[in-house]
């Protein structure tokens, strides 16, 4: 299975260059890139050595406060900002930060800010291969992808609170009547 990706692949900068890049960006640009770099090098970190299960169960929970916020009632332009940021920073990363990598990012930052955001996986079949794909809801709304590209697949589950109903998903193995899988 391979992570589809909303964008071609750019080539790698180098991590002098794109510092460079960041840094000669205005003042608030640039602190939300270099925050949204530093960021994706730890998200990558942390797949790799603790997983995408581990990784998940780790974001901060729904905040009580988050039940009485609408989309109405929250900072839109901030979450727009985030999402730039994040796209920006993947674009020129020394690491091949993929849709899984800025998701998990944004999923994150909006999780902190206790918004009520919800991290999504979903597949489809493409020539015979399985592709997926991650993107980040709000109030039901896709905020970092174009909902035409993310109704191509089809949600593997909702990843309520922190962790994966992946029994939605796969269903459980039932041990066999000698009692080996």
């Amino acid at each position: 299975m391979s992570m589809a990706s909303s964008a071609p692949a750019a080539p790698r900068m180098s991590l002098l260059a794109a510092i460079q890049r960041g840094l000669g960006l205005p003042g608030a640009e640039r602190s939300g890139f270099l925050r949204a770099y530093a960021a994706l090098a730890v998200t990558d970190l942390s797949l790799r050595l603790w997983g995408f299960q581990r990784v998940v169960e780790r974001v901060a929970p729904v905040s009580p406060v988050a039940a009485g916020l609408n989309l109405a009632s929250i900072d839109v332009e901030q979450v727009n900002r985030y999402v730039r940021w994040i796209k920006s920073a993947a674009r020129r990363h020394v690491v091949n930060a993929r849709c899984l990598h800025e998701s998990l990012t944004l999923h994150r930052w909006l999780r902190r800010d206790g918004l009520p955001s919800e991290l999504q996986i979903g597949v489809r079949l493409e020539d015979g291969e399985l592709k997926a794909h991650a993107w980040v809801e709000l109030f039901d709304q896709v905020v970092n992808d174009a909902p035409s590209h993310v109704a191509e697949f089809r949600p593997l589950s909702h990843l309520h609170g922190q962790a994966v109903i992946w029994s939605k998903a796969v269903p459980q193995l039932q041990p066999s009547s000698s009692g080996r899988p």
